[in-house]
């Protein structure tokens, strides 16, 4: 009998921890009731910063009273609103990717396969007009031949001639080289964050725990899309008078590829333009096409963005709210007692003057 008693005890004594830990948040939620309060729903249990928090929910009598609570492991309530919003957003992502369908991560596909295809389309323009523009400074400087009798004569002499807005098309060229390796690192932030926001939302639907990386994943994802979308939109406007510029500068050069000795020079510069050309009209249907296709795709992306924010900040309103509960607590009983109060001293005052009016 004595053995039972022994081997009961230490099987209490080895569920005792499991015990505990199950009952933690509600035990400490418990502790921290104030008055009116009713009952208590543990929300969620999120990792912040390397700590762990219990986010609790309170329900008062009083409506107004009710709230959030946010606890840490060992018991302490959170009053930074710093700590308490990032683990309340935590909360709200969590939600938001709980309930993301398979069509919402069939978009996030979308999204990695036109940023990928993006990225292939800019690197061959930005290429070529990076090679166009170190051949202006071979044209200013090396397309020069030594005539006998004559002297030196280079080819940037004539194309100046014939094309005075050579400064402008060369401004442009330095111009869209930027624009263009902007979008093609755009494109490539939306390439290295999205697969990681996309597995993590999967590992959600297979049942996983969140990721404690995934709302940052999320975030930055998010941020290099919009980025991205901006700057499709803007290219594929721009491409246009880009366009222009282009074939202006090919029919300069081609008048002037006529000039004796350097028309060669020339010549063979006016051939990278044109080929640079193609690249931009080519470039130009394409950026059309993804920005319609970034269109379609943000709509369907910003409504599980809009959900999860607009859950974070209903969460943080109620923590905010339950800062000050128990005074408004106290605040509306005390008011509560005071109105009594005053009409049981009405009506006391009243049975009193009917009587010393009948005494007469």
């Amino acid at each position: 009998m004595q053995k039972i008693e022994k081997i009961v005890i230490v099987l209490v004594l080895a569920l005792m921890p499991i015990m505990i830990s199950a009952q933690s948040a509600s035990d400490m939620a418990n502790q921290h009731k104030i008055l009116l309060d009713t009952n208590i729903e543990v929300v969620d249990t999120v990792t912040y910063a390397g700590s762990t928090y219990h986010v609790i929910k309170y329900n008062n009598i009083l409506p107004y009273a009710s709230g959030i609570e946010i606890f840490s492991s060992d018991g302490t309530q959170v009053t930074d609103p710093k700590i308490a919003k990032s683990v309340l957003t935590q909360t709200a992502w969590k939600e938001a990717a709980a309930q993301i369908s398979p069509s919402d991560i069939d978009t996030l596909r979308e999204i990695l396969d036109t940023s990928r295809k993006i990225h292939d389309s800019v690197a061959p323009v930005a290429s070529a007009t990076s090679f166009v523009i170190d051949k202006v400074e071979w044209l200013r400087s090396e397309a020069c031949v030594n005539v006998p009798f004559v002297g030196k004569k280079c080819a940037w002499d004539a194309v100046k001639a014939a094309y005075p807005g050579i400064s402008t098309f060369i401004s442009e060229l330095e111009s869209l080289n930027k624009d263009l390796n902007e979008w093609k690192d755009a494109s490539a932030k939306v390439s290295s964050t999205l697969p990681e926001v996309i597995s993590g939302l999967e590992d959600l639907r297979a049942g996983k725990e969140m990721s404690p990386e995934l709302q940052t994943n999320i975030q930055e994802s998010m941020s290099a899309f919009v980025t991205l979308k901006t700057k499709t939109d803007d290219i594929s406007s721009r491409l246009t008078d880009v366009i222009s510029i282009l074939s202006d500068a090919e029919s300069s050069l081609r008048s002037a590829a006529g000039t004796p000795v350097v028309g060669g020079f020339i010549s063979t510069f006016a051939d990278y333009v044109d080929d640079l050309n193609d690249k931009v009209k080519s470039l130009r249907e394409d950026a059309r096409s993804f920005s319609r296709s970034l269109s379609e795709q943000s709509t369907k992306l910003s409504n599980v963005m809009s959900a999860a924010n607009k859950r974070a900040d209903e969460l943080y309103g109620s923590w905010n709210s339950r800062r000050n509960a128990p005074i408004m607590v106290y605040s509306t009983l005390g008011g509560l007692v005071v109105a009594i109060l005053a009409i049981l001293g009405l009506l006391i005052y009243k049975k009193r003057r009917k009587e010393h009016e009948r005494g007469k």
